[in-house]
């Protein structure tokens, strides 16, 4: 999948771009594909899936070197192999 809106706000909001950009950097300090680096919605967050193995470090660089605006919060998240509702919503 893609997010229409990703390019529209990586051009006119700077720190989304800034945002994204630490990712693909960290992507690819970290031998991780950067265009996985992706934006939700309209650009409250963005997020770089990481192999749990890389992930403290990931974590570590973006917090301590990775060019984030002042405004940006580093958080872990784990994923779910599939969305708890998935039989609910398809029953």
């Amino acid at each position: 999948g893609r997010n229409d809106l990703e390019a529209v706000v990586e051009r006119s909001v700077a720190a989304v771009s800034q945002s994204l950009s630490a990712l693909r950097e960290a992507a690819l300090r970290f031998a991780v594909r950067p265009e996985l680096v992706r934006m939700s919605g309209s650009g409250s967050s963005v997020f770089l899936p990481v192999p749990e193995s890389l992930q403290d470090q990931v974590c570590r660089y973006l917090r301590d070197v990775g060019n984030l605006p002042g405004s940006a919060q580093v958080i872990p998240a784990r994923s779910v192999p599939r969305h708890p509702l998935r039989d609910w919503a398809f029953a």
